[in-house]
C-alpha cells in the first residue's frame, strides 16, 4: 500500500540526515566538483524515491510536487548545516561547508539555513498537502515565492562578491532561482476573476481618512520609504554615525547586509508606493497577491538580519551589543519591518472584496430596446 504524497516527501526528505552523514564520512576521497556532483545525485535520487513511494501517482502531475519534493530535502539538509553551524550537531556537513558552500558558515548563512530548515519546510509540506488533497495552496504558494525569491536575491550576489567566493556548489542554487520566477508567473495567472456590483462599490467603502486601519497602514509605508532611502544611502557611505551608533552590522565583510538594504531601496520602496495607491483607490486586484508576495520576503529579511546582526558568527566589531540601549532602537526600527508586513497580508485577505474590480455592465445585461439604442449610437 502507498503512502501519500505529503508523506511520501516527508520520508523522503528525511533521508538528508543519514545521506549528509555517509558523504562526511567519505569527504576525504571527495574534492569540491564531487560534492557538487553528489548533490545533483541526491537531488534526482529524491525524486524517484517521492515517485516511488507514493500512493496515487496521478496526482503527481504537477511539476511543483516534485520541486517541492527537492526543496524539502534541502530544508533537512539546511537545518542541518544551521545546528552544526551553533555546535549543536557534529560531524553531518562540515565537508559541505568547507568544500562545498563555504559561506553558510556566515552568520547570514546560518540564519537562512535555520529558516528553510524551518519555516520553508513548513510551507512545503502545507502545500503538498494542500495538493493532495486538492486544495488550494496559492495564498502560501505566494508568500513562499517571496521569502525564497528575497532570500535569492540577497543570497547570490553576496555569495559572489563577499570574503568567501564560490565554488562548483554554488551552481546547485541555479534552480532555486529560476522555480521562484515560474511559481509566480503561475500564481498570479490563477488569480479568481471576481467582481463585485458598482452600486455596492459605491456605497460601502468610506474615504480613506475614515478608515484608522489603512491610514495607519499608509504611515507605516510611508516610514518604511523613507527608512529604505535612508539605509540604501546608508550603506552607500552616507550617514556613518548611522552605521556608528545604530546598525554597525551594515559594514559586515560579507557584504549580506549591505546587499539587503539596497534591495529594500530598490525593489521595496516601488512596492510601498503601489501599496498606498492600492489602499486609497477600491478595485487593486493585484494587491492581496503582493500584499503576499512582500510578507513571505519581509519575514525572511529581517529574520535573517536581525538574527545575524546579534548572532556570534558576526565579527565582534559589526555586532549589535546585547544591551538595552543599544538593543532598543536597532529592534524599534527593524520588528515593525516584520511585523506589520504579515498585518497587512492578513487585512488584504480578509476584506478582500475591497480589493475586487468594479462590476462592468454588458450589452447582455440590457434590455432589447437598450440593446437597439446602443446599436444606433454606433
Amino acid at each position: 500500500m502507498g503512502l501519500s504524497a505529503s508523506t511520501a516527501v516527508f520520508l523522503a526528505s528525511l533521508t538528508g540526515i543519514p545521506i549528509a552523514y555517509m558523504l562526511n564520512l567519505m569527504a576525504a576521497s571527495l574534492d569540491e566538483k564531487y560534492v557538487f556532483a553528489a548533490g545533483v545525485i541526491s537531488l534526482i535520487a529524491i525524486v524517484v524515491l517521492t515517485y516511488v513511494l507514493a500512493d496515487n501517482k496521478k496526482k503527481l502531475s504537477d511539476p511543483l510536487f516534485y520541486v517541492f519534493s527537492i526543496c524539502c530535502f534541502s530544508s533537512v539538509i539546511d537545518l542541518l548545516i544551521g545546528l552544526e553551524n551553533d555546535g549543536v550537531l557534529s560531524g553531518f556537513v562540515s565537508f559541505y561547508l568547507k568544500d562545498g558552500e563555504p559561506y553558510l558558515k556566515s552568520a547570514h548563512g546560518t540564519l537562512i539555513c535555520y529558516w528553510d530548515g524551518i519555516g520553508h519546510y513548513v510551507m512545503y509540506l502545507m502545500m503538498l498537502s494542500a495538493m493532495a488533497w486538492n486544495q488550494d495552496f496559492r495564498d502560501c504558494g505566494l508568500y513562499w515565492v517571496g521569502s525564497i525569491g528575497h532570500s535569492l536575491f540577497v543570497f547570490l550576489p553576496g555569495n559572489v562578491i563577499g570574503k568567501y567566493g564560490v565554488k562548483w556548489s554554488f551552481l546547485l542554487n541555479v534552480p532555486y532561482v529560476i522555480v521562484p520566477i515560474y511559481a509566480l508567473a503561475r500564481f498570479l495567472n490563477e488569480r479568481p476573476k471576481a467582481t463585485i456590483p458598482k452600486k455596492q462599490s459605491q456605497t460601502e467603502y468610506s474615504p480613506i481618512w475614515k478608515r484608522p486601519v489603512d491610514m495607519l497602514l499608509i504611515l507605516y509605508l510611508a516610514a518604511s520609504l523613507v527608512l529604505a532611502m535612508f539605509r540604501g544611502f546608508t550603506v552607500l557611505g552616507c550617514n556613518p554615525w548611522y552605521i556608528r551608533d545604530v546598525e554597525p552590522y551594515l559594514t559586515d565583510p560579507t557584504s549580506y547586509p549591505m546587499l539587503q538594504m539596497l534591495v529594500y531601496m530598490f525593489y521595496f520602496i516601488p512596492y510601498y508606493c503601489m501599496a498606498m495607491y492600492g489602499l486609497v483607490v477600491p478595485g487593486c486586484s493585484w494587491m492581496p497577491d503582493w500584499a503576499m508576495v512582500h510578507a513571505g520576503a519581509a519575514i525572511q529579511a529581517q529574520i535573517s538580519h536581525i538574527g545575524s546582526a546579534i548572532h556570534d558568527r558576526t565579527p565582534y566589531i559589526h555586532r549589535i551589543p546585547m544591551t538595552f540601549d543599544s538593543m532598543l532602537p536597532f529592534l524599534a526600527i527593524n520588528l515593525p519591518l516584520l511585523i506589520i508586513p504579515q498585518l497587512m497580508a492578513a487585512r488584504c485577505l480578509m476584506s478582500s472584496e475591497y480589493f475586487m474590480p468594479v462590476e462592468e455592465k454588458s450589452n447582455d445585461s440590457l434590455k432589447p430596446s437598450q440593446k437597439r439604442e446602443t446599436k444606433k449610437i454606433k
